[in-house]
């Protein structure tokens, strides 16, 4: 059952208009306070062909034999895993948010981004290994060495308030709880329409969809905002 336009509004203002966070390299975070942020604009265009030819190399070390494992938080990951998801947070053309504000030194403690922190782990394990690489796979990973040593820098924490007109089009990535401390693949990731945005917004959005399929994951602060609009340098609040 929808509530009043009036208990809404203060779901709205509990829940919606409050501080949404992200983490970026510093070698970004000049250019974001000048121009603001447009998540097409991205970094690692040029060496994309060498991370995609990099998952090739982990897959088949993994094919092998040789499985690399990476700590994310409290879990442990696959590096075909790692991979995965770096490749995918390439090709989506968004940036991701965080309501939660426990995450930030987590995610400024990997410098130069969480892309860049997987790359560098990643091929520092294959070089441990001492299995035998092709000239051409030689080179990948000289390419993205170089490539992740220039983005090799502290980070930087900012927020935008969800009442953000941004945020209407973004994707609400849904964060599943799980006990297991070894990452295990979801069935597929979980995306709902965003409730974020402006009050006007948010209440269409929950009178089509039911405030019951997201209270649970904005009271809990267990989603990630996939934003695919660009956002104003003037909504950009440093921390």
């Amino acid at each position: 059952m929808v509530k009043s336009e009036r208990e809404l509004f203060k779901v709205w203002k509990k829940y919606i208009d409050i501080p949404m966070f992200r983490i970026v390299p510093t070698c970004d975070y000049k250019e974001i306070l000048k121009e603001g942020i447009n998540p097409k604009k991205c970094p690692y265009k040029k060496i994309k062909s060498n991370v995609i030819q990099l998952e090739r190399i982990v897959r088949k070390l993994e094919d092998k034999g040789f499985v690399i494992f990476l700590k994310w938080r409290h879990r442990k990951v696959s590096g075909t895993h790692a991979m995965d998801v770096t490749l995918a947070d390439l090709s989506l053309g968004c940036v991701d948010f965080t309501p939660d504000e426990k995450l930030i030194p987590y995610y400024l403690a990997l410098q130069g981004g969480a892309a860049n922190a997987n790359l560098r782990k990643i091929i520092k394990r294959i070089r441990e290994s001492n299995f035998e690489l092709s000239e051409k796979e030689i080179k990948v990973i000289k390419n993205i060495e170089i490539w992740t040593k220039k983005r090799t820098c502290n980070n930087k924490a900012f927020y935008v308030k969800g009442n953000s007109k941004s945020f209407e089009t973004a994707l609400f990535q849904v964060r599943r709880r799980s006990k297991s401390k070894i990452w295990k693949k979801p069935k597929k990731e979980l995306y709902l329409k965003s409730p974020f945005g402006s009050f006007e917004s948010f209440k269409k959005v929950i009178i089509k969809q039911g405030l019951r399929k997201y209270l649970h994951y904005l009271k809990n602060k267990r989603f990630f905002l996939r934003v695919k609009g660009k956002i104003p340098k003037e909504e950009i609040v440093p921390l």
